[in-house]
């Protein structure tokens, strides 16, 4: 893997749809589209867990790979600690009244630590 991308959405509930929602919009655009296969790192969520999730992208997008990370292994997985870093330096809980608010400081967050803050581009933050 040349480097990983992190895709910067908010969505007002989460399900099955909401998961979804990102997955179309960046599957959709090049080089995604037409790469042999892209791989979703996801945790054990409820909209993403076991093989009914995994055969539900594949279907949906067949250069789609769905990979779960390990349940009680969080600080191996990057997306964990890159949450964490947003959780601690860009937003805390419950410290905003309206849900337009988080999405506005996750953008100006994301624009500090990813260098992007639009919604969709991607951000290069691992270059190995």
């Amino acid at each position: 893997m040349a480097h990983a991308q992190v895709f910067g959405r908010t969505e007002p509930h989460t399900g099955i749809d909401p998961f979804m929602n990102p997955v179309v919009q960046v599957m959709n655009q090049e080089p995604y589209a037409s790469a042999e296969r892209v791989f979703w790192i996801v945790g054990n969520g409820p909209s993403h867990r076991g093989r009914k999730a995994a055969d539900r992208l594949a279907a949906a997008f067949p250069n789609a790979v769905m990979v779960h990370t390990p349940v009680h292994a969080s600080w191996l997985n990057q997306v964990e600690i890159y949450f964490s870093v947003v959780q601690h330096k860009v937003v805390s809980r419950n410290d905003f009244p309206y849900r337009a608010q988080v999405g506005d400081r996750l953008g100006g967050g994301m624009l500090r630590t990813c260098g992007s803050a639009r919604e969709g581009v991607p951000s290069r933050v691992v270059d190995r």
